[in-house]
C-alpha cells in the first residue's frame, strides 16, 4: 500500500477536522465554513451545507450513521457541538457548554443519547462534561489538576479516556477523578475519533501507530507518516480496521494511505446487452471498495415479452436495495434485452452476473480482480451479489461472491468474497 495525495476542492481554513471512517467515506470540515463528504476509494468530493465559522475548532468530528433518518455528524465547536443532519442537509447547534469552557475539544459517545466532552476550561485546566442530546443539556464536573490538552477521546468500561499532551488520561464519573493511564512518551495524538483506538505519530521514526484501550498496548510503526508534513500529522483519522489513514497533508492537500479491505467497485468492461448471439466480450473488474443480495438456486427466468430468447436457469432470483437495513426495492432478475443501449447501473450488474454464469465459464472467460499487489484473473461463476445504498447518497455498494474453478480437468471449487 502507498500514500495518495490530492488537493482539496476548497481553500482549507487552517486545519481540517476529519470524521471517523464509515464504509469508505469521511466528512471533513475546517475552521471556516467548508464541509464535504469524501470517498476514500473513488476520491470524489461532495459539497454539503456550509458549517458556521469556528476559528478555534481543533478535534475531529463523529459520524453516527444510526442517528436520524440517514445519520448525523457531530462537530466539537468552541463552546458547543454543531450537529449536521445528513437527510436534510442542515445544521443545528447544541446549548452552550458549561460556564468557563474555553474550547470543546475531543468528544465521544457513551450511548446514542450521551456525549462526553474533554474540554479546555478557564484556569487553564482540562475538564470533562456530559451532554444529553435528547434534553439538549449539559452536566458539569470538576476540573483536572492542570491543562493537559486533549486531542481524542473514547468511552470504555464506564470511564472517559483522552489522548493528551501529557499522555493517556482517564476520568471516572462516579468519583469525579482524573488519573494518568500511560505517559505515552514520544507520541503525539491525532485528533480523529475511533471507539477503541487512539492514533498517534512519533518523531523518530516519523510514523503512525495506535493505542488500544482494551489492552492498553501501543502498536508503533504501523504506517510510515511520510509524506504528511510535520505540524499537520495530528489532523488525521485511522480506519476501524487500522489499515487506512486519512490526513491533512499540508495547507492545501490531503493524503490517504491504503485501501479499505472488504470493499469494492465493479466495472463492466466491453459490456453490451446480449441474448443468444455470439462474440461475447464481458469482463468484470473488481476494485477495493463496498455492497450486498439474496441468492437462491435453480430458478428459471422466462423471456421478457417483446424480446426474443430462451428461458435461462440462474443461481440468483431476487435483487435487493437496502437503506440502513430497510429494503426499499425488490425485484426478480430478468433476461438481458437485445438491441438496446444500457447505462451500467444496478440492473446491468445483475444482468451481467446472469450472463457471466450462462456464458462465461463455457467460454473460459476471466474475471479480473484488481489488488494492490497486481491484477489476478479467475475462471468461475458468480454465486452471490448483494447491493445496498445509503440514504442521501448516489453511490450503490456491493459484495460480490465468486466461485473460482482452480482445476478445469478435475473441478475443484474455491470461493471468495
Amino acid at each position: 500500500m502507498a500514500w495518495n495525495s490530492e488537493t482539496a476542492p476548497f481553500v482549507i481554513d487552517t486545519t481540517l477536522q476529519i470524521s471517523n471512517v464509515v464504509g469508505n467515506q469521511v466528512y471533513m470540515s475546517d475552521r471556516g465554513t467548508n464541509f464535504y463528504l469524501y470517498n476514500l476509494n473513488s476520491r470524489i468530493w461532495t459539497a454539503r451545507a456550509n458549517i458556521a465559522t469556528g476559528a478555534g475548532r481543533v478535534c475531529g468530528s463523529i459520524w453516527k450513521p444510526s442517528h436520524g433518518a440517514a445519520g448525523r455528524v457531530y462537530v466539537p465547536d468552541l463552546t458547543s457541538i454543531r450537529i449536521y443532519d445528513i437527510a436534510t442537509d442542515t445544521w443545528s447547534q447544541s446549548a452552550a457548554a458549561p460556564a468557563g469552557t474555553s474550547t470543546v475539544r475531543a468528544i465521544c459517545f457513551e450511548d446514542d443519547d450521551t456525549i462526553w466532552a474533554w474540554l479546555s476550561a478557564a484556569g487553564p485546566f482540562d475538564r470533562v462534561v456530559k451532554y444529553a442530546i435528547g434534553g439538549d443539556s449539559w452536566t458539569d464536573y470538576s476540573n483536572d489538576s492542570a491543562l493537559h490538552v486533549g486531542w481524542c477521546a473514547l468511552f470504555y468500561g464506564g470511564e472517559v479516556y483522552a489522548g493528551t499532551n501529557d499522555g493517556v488520561r482517564k476520568f471516572t464519573p462516579g468519583s469525579a477523578t482524573y488519573t494518568e493511564v500511560d505517559a505515552a512518551a514520544g507520541r503525539k495524538w491525532s485528533a480523529g475519533h475511533d471507539e477503541k483506538f487512539f492514533l498517534y505519530t512519533r518523531a523518530a521514526p516519523i510514523d503512525y501507530g495506535f493505542w488500544e484501550v482494551e489492552s492498553g498496548a501501543f502498536t508503533d510503526s504501523r504506517i510510515d507518516a511520510l509524506p504528511v508534513t510535520d505540524g499537520y500529522q495530528r489532523y488525521s483519522v485511522l480506519s476501524p480496521d487500522q489499515t487506512a489513514v486519512v490526513a491533512q497533508k499540508d495547507a492545501t492537500d490531503i493524503a490517504v494511505y491504503g485501501a479499505l479491505a472488504g470493499f469494492g467497485e465493479l466495472e463492466i468492461d466491453g459490456y453490451e446487452p446480449y441474448f443468444g448471439g455470439s462474440g461475447l466480450d464481458l469482463r468484470l473488474r473488481l476494485r477495493m471498495n463496498s455492497w450486498r443480495t439474496e441468492i437462491k438456486t435453480g430458478a428459471t427466468v422466462a423471456p421478457t415479452a417483446g424480446y426474443t430468447g430462451t428461458a435461462v436457469t440462474v443461481s440468483m432470483v431476487e435483487f435487493h436495495i437496502e437503506v440502513q437495513g430497510t429494503v426499499y426495492e425488490v425485484h426478480s432478475v430478468h433476461p438481458v434485452t437485445s438491441g438496446l443501449d444500457h447505462w451500467v447501473d444496478a440492473r446491468d450488474l445483475e444482468e451481467a452476473a446472469l450472463l457471466w454464469n450462462r456464458e462465461g465459464l463455457r467460454r473460459k472467460a476471466k474475471l479480473t480482480l484488481a489488488l494492490p499487489s497486481g491484477d489476478r484473473e479467475y475462471t468461475g461463476v458468480i454465486t452471490g451479489l448483494r447491493l445496498w445504498q445509503v440514504a442521501g447518497e448516489s453511490t450503490v455498494h456491493f459484495i460480490l461472491k465468486f466461485q473460482s474453478l482452480w482445476n478445469v480437468s478435475k473441478p475443484l471449487w474455491r470461493g471468495w468474497t
